[in-house]
């Protein structure tokens, strides 16, 4: 079988944010499936804590400021990335401060919603601009 480009899409992911069992999940599926040969990439939110550990989370060059409509909201990202700690697995993080910048994961608002239509539709975006075509 050849290998299979996969993208991972996640709310939490260990070690970057973790509030239950989903964030070891993904982390170790992520780095199963890249040492059994496929090409995998994982996008997050840029949660509030990630921001306070400074230049780890490098912004990509030619995803920044990119702007979405999604319905009636307008809105910009800008995508960061760090590999996943023992894989060669890029992780991506959507960085959208409205939307991502309030503390916790989870929150249960009205606006939830749109928080993960962003990271959605982000995710498939900058694969796209990456020249990168997930097949799962």
């Amino acid at each position: 079988m050849s290998p299979l480009r996969i993208l991972q899409l996640a709310a939490e992911v260990t070690p970057f944010a973790k509030t239950g069992g989903l964030g070891d999940v993904v982390a170790g599926l992520s780095r199963f499936l890249d040492r059994t040969g496929h090409d995998v990439r994982i996008f997050l939110p840029y949660y509030p804590q990630l921001a306070a550990q400074g230049d780890r989370y490098v912004p990509v060059d030619f995803i920044r400021d990119v702007p979405v409509q999604l319905g009636p909201h307008r809105l910009t990202y800008t995508a960061r990335t760090t590999p996943l700690p023992g894989s060669e697995v890029d992780v991506y993080f959507i960085d959208c401060p409205p939307l991502f910048g309030r503390g916790g994961i989870y929150h249960g608002d009205r606006d939830d919603s749109v928080r993960f239509a962003l990271l959605t539709v982000a995710a498939f975006e900058c694969a796209q601009r990456m020249g990168w075509s997930p097949d799962v």
